[in-house]
């Protein structure tokens, strides 16, 4: 389990990516549910984000000639997640 001072590590860099007009979130792998930042309708120019709570659902509007997937640069990533999960970038274009 993460402690405060960790979390907190991971919540700062969250803060900056979203002040710059990222849509930032959190992908539980074993779910495939999606926890999104309160900006990410606005980001990726939604109305809501009601439709799309599971990686499955960002998939149907993700498109495929953006490159590198998810599930992508998470599996592939050097990173080990040792509670807290994995920090991992990807640029998507949608439908």
């Amino acid at each position: 389990r993460a402690s405060r001072a960790q979390r907190r590590l991971l919540e700062e860099p969250r803060d900056v990516l979203t002040s710059l007009g990222v849509a930032v979130y959190d992908w539980d792998l074993a779910s495939d549910e999606i926890a999104w930042a309160p900006n990410a309708a606005e980001v990726l120019g939604l109305k809501n984000m009601a439709g799309f709570g599971r990686g499955c659902d960002l998939a149907q509007i993700v498109d495929p000639a953006s490159g590198q997937t998810r599930a992508d640069a998470i599996l592939g990533s050097t990173g080990t997640d040792e509670g807290s999960g994995v920090p991992y970038l990807a640029r998507y274009d949608l439908r």
